[in-house]
């Protein structure tokens, strides 16, 4: 895996560092959370006691398990419940993604509903396509869909003003990385990215937050080198789970051009009826994230 030193300029780097800067510190349950889950030896009740130590997180969590997402036969009632239906690795995902939000509980309501809504939006598209491909990590899909975008609120903290501006501009142009490049001249999977590191996120999420706009067949001809195989299908899901958030209206920018290479990704005969998406399809998955993000609380 390249590191930020590796993928980022010093410049870059530098004016990330200042917009992060901005950015206030993280809760101490968060931190404890943080830990935990980059620790192969926490247990079960470690990480269920940190988690049920913040009421709201918990409450989210529990919400997000009974959703007809995960399509449970009987109702979870307690984190510990949870886990023994979904597992210890499914729980500790959906902590961490959710968990990330607290650092930024101070962007407003409305900014922050609507970037929720939109991650929300990736991450169950992702699991859903997931499915369809064999020996994916449907859960390690939800968590990369889930943060797959966190360099947006990263910018709207450090340039408010300027970035909502960006955003209403991307809406009619479906370009959000041109106009961050120009205006910033870094766009927000490599700010996305240093955050994640400084975070410790794991490697699969931390390639799912740089490349989702760099992926094969996202920009024709790109090339990913490393990135092959597994990593490779995992960045190809996300990519289209973002593309099919905004046929789904859960997006932030407009809509952007077809790509012609999506019928030469890896996952193409595994789901070509989301490539491109038939309206069916699109109306399907649509309702899927509405009823979802409806038990969630999300907006």
């Amino acid at each position: 895996m390249q590191t930020s030193d590796s993928l980022i300029t010093p410049k870059q780097k530098k004016y990330i560092e200042k917009a992060m800067a901005k950015l206030p510190p993280i809760s101490v349950v968060v931190q404890r959370i943080l830990v935990l889950t980059t620790d192969p030896a926490t247990s079960v009740d470690e990480l269920a006691s940190a988690v049920e130590g913040d009421q709201v997180l918990a409450a989210k969590v529990i919400r997000l398990v009974n959703s007809p997402f995960f399509g449970l036969d009987r109702k979870v009632t307690s984190i510990r419940q949870a886990v023994i239906f979904l597992g210890f690795n499914t729980i500790r995902q959906l902590v961490m993604s959710v968990s990330f939000g607290y650092a930024f509980d101070f962007v407003p309501k409305e900014e922050l509903d609507r970037f929720w809504r939109h991650s929300l939006a990736v991450a169950i598209l992702s699991r859903r396509v997931g499915e369809l491909v064999p020996g994916m990590d449907l859960e390690r899909l939800f968590a990369s869909g889930l943060l797959h975008d966190l360099g947006h609120l990263v910018l709207l903290t450090a340039f408010p003003n300027e970035y909502r501006e960006i955003i209403r501009e991307a809406v009619s142009s479906g370009d959000i990385i041109r106009l961050e490049r120009e205006r910033f001249g870094i766009d927000h999977t490599d700010v996305g990215f240093v955050l994640g590191s400084e975070w410790n996120f794991p490697n699969q999420i931390l390639d799912a937050i740089y490349y989702h706009h760099k992926v094969p067949p996202v920009v024709c001809g790109s090339e990913l080198p490393n990135l092959e195989g597994r990593r490779g299908a995992e960045l190809e899901i996300v990519a289209l789970a973002d593309y099919l958030s905004i046929l789904t209206a859960h997006g932030i920018q407009g809509i952007p051009e077809l790509d012609p290479c999506w019928s030469r990704a890896g996952i193409y005969k595994h789901c070509r009826s989301y490539m491109p998406p038939v309206p069916e399809m699109v109306g399907f998955l649509h309702r899927d994230i509405v009823r979802t993000i409806e038990n969630y609380g999300a907006g």
